[in-house]
């Protein structure tokens, strides 16, 4: 019988106590081996009469006064690191106004719902504004928040305010009628294509969103403050 053996050791020393762990494989060519010796176990499914190679993975642990020789399973244990991920959410606040305008129609509740939204612009870290309505759902949004802010405060202590010509737009604020209006067209109180919101001017000249500002279609216009 000739043996050939390929041993993996790995020697874990703890206090008194080591372990020893091999690999052996013994190629027998004796037809009448009967099978392979315990804890011997075939690599193949052929009976013993044929070359048979037979393998063993060996354990021998040595203690105070005892040693123990058997057939092991390895089990290699990975543990993973916990990741604790934070995410912080920011609070986002808006102050509103959204009104339905009809087509040749002097606006009444739209003026006074108009300065009641002024009132409510105190100064807040304001971070962007949309103008948007019927004729465009998604409108224009200025981010440039030191020009929301001088907007905001204009529309609450009717003053006047640029223009300032930002991302395509002229932003203005101003007297128009008995009210103030809020425009991305540079001209206060004029007829002329843009976004503009003047609920009190008196007339059927109220603005439009994304259209001609005076005898426009019934619509609805929304400002959006965000902070």
């Amino acid at each position: 019988m000739n043996f050939y053996t390929w041993k993996i050791d790995r020697q874990i020393n703890a206090s008194d106590m080591s372990v020893s762990v091999g690999y052996d494989v013994e190629d027998t060519t004796s037809s009448s081996c009967g099978c392979c010796p315990a804890p011997w176990c075939p690599t193949r499914a052929e009976s013993c009469s044929s070359n048979v190679d037979c393998e063993c993975l060996w354990m021998t642990v040595t203690g105070d006064a005892s040693t123990t020789t058997s057939r092991t399973t390895t089990t290699t244990t990975t543990t993973i690191p916990r990741i604790t991920t934070t995410v912080s959410a920011q609070r986002i606040n808006t102050i509103t106004y959204s009104q339905n305008f009809t087509v040749s129609g002097t606006p009444s509740d739209q003026c006074t719902a108009w300065e009641v939204f002024r009132a409510q612009l105190i100064a807040q870290p304001y971070t962007l504004m949309t103008m948007k309505g019927t004729n465009n759902a998604v409108g224009i949004t200025l981010t440039n928040a030191t020009v929301v802010a001088a907007i905001a405060q204009a529309l609450r202590t009717n003053t006047t305010y640029g223009p300032v010509s930002l991302d395509l737009y002229s932003w203005a604020v101003g007297v128009c009628g008995s009210g103030y209006e809020v425009t991305s067209t540079g001209s206060i109180c004029a007829c002329n294509t843009g976004y503009t919101i003047r609920p009190c001017i008196g007339n059927w000249n109220w603005g439009a969103i994304d259209g001609y500002t005076c005898s426009a279609s019934s619509q609805t216009m929304t400002l959006i403050f965000q902070y």
